[in-house]
């Protein structure tokens, strides 16, 4: 007789979530066009206590909770956090669970021995609430920005990554063999927003080089290694326009790649965590890149 072991907590956490995530962007898909679970207009979701923005799946969770329960803000907390920055959590609140990696304690022999499972992570879960869920606490409002024209600390920002980028022609697309991006003029999106969504896509695809994070999904999803590449472009898109508080605009192209997109998502659990992952690490590649060419024009 096959006997199947249930999955830990945290795992199982990771799956529901995943699945919910899942679920909000097939909800999505209507008529060809998607319309995406979260909003990278209202920031990153961030801690209210540290500042500090949350990465990997977390982010895309809180970006698609906040969305579905109509949080206007993306700040949130444990309720002890909310606790000693004098808030308080409203009676009756549901929190949002998210998830940490925590070294494993191997019990399994002496303290001065090991085996194969010492030195693992694990996920464990942990609770927040959204700013919106507590009284006594007001969050800082951010201002619409003016889409309709170039964005001066946007350009700023993608011109201090120091890729090599392109202007001219129809396509939008990141030659890996040549180590280029190449995009349309400015004037031939219909919005900035589309503009400098589509950069920092195809800048996602760039951190993917050899030379730089050398991204390569191929011995794990064969056939939809491209669509899934696409998957994380799209994520750390997301998460730079997030970062520059940017709207980004769906890609025409996003349509097409969505049932490859939920066929591998649906057939791997961790799938979506390892997108997210990558993404999470682009868009910090591309951050700290941009950052330190800032100091160093500074100094």
């Amino acid at each position: 007789m096959t006997t199947t072991s249930k999955p830990s907590k945290g795992k199982q956490l990771l799956e529901d979530i995943a699945a919910q995530i899942i679920a909000s962007i097939e909800a999505g898909a209507s008529n060809g066009v998607w319309t995406k679970p979260w909003n990278a207009a209202s920031g990153l979701p961030h801690n209210a206590s540290t500042g500090a923005p949350y990465s990997g799946g977390n982010l895309l969770w809180l970006w698609v909770s906040a969305l579905d329960n109509g949080y206007p803000t993306q700040v949130w907390a444990t309720y002890k956090q909310w606790g000693q920055l004098g808030a308080q959590v409203r009676k009756g609140e549901k929190a949002t669970s998210a998830v940490k990696w925590v070294l494993l304690e191997c019990k399994d022999h002496d303290a001065d021995e090991r085996c194969n499972r010492c030195g693992a992570m694990i996920p464990v879960g942990f609770s927040l609430f959204n700013a919106a869920q507590v009284d006594g606490y007001e969050p800082e409002v951010e201002q619409p920005r003016n889409l309709d024209e170039r964005l001066e600390d946007a350009d700023r920002f993608f011109a201090a990554v120091n890729a090599t980028v392109t202007h001219g022609g129809n396509q939008a697309a990141f030659d890996r063999r040549r180590d280029v991006i190449m995009m349309p003029e400015f004037e031939a999106f219909d919005s900035a927003s589309a503009y400098y969504g589509t950069l920092a896509h195809e800048m996602t695809h760039w951190t993917g080089h050899p030379s730089r994070l050398d991204r390569d999904f191929g011995k794990r999803f064969g056939d939809d290694a491209y669509a899934f590449e696409e998957l994380v472009a799209e994520l750390g898109a997301a998460m730079l326009c997030g970062h520059l508080q940017i709207n980004e605009e769906p890609r025409p192209d996003h349509a097409q790649y969505l049932t490859s997109w939920l066929k591998v998502l649906k057939a791997d659990s961790q799938a979506l965590w390892t997108a997210a992952s990558a993404a999470s690490k682009a868009a910090q590649h591309l951050i700290a890149a941009a950052s330190k060419a800032k100091v160093e024009v500074e100094a």
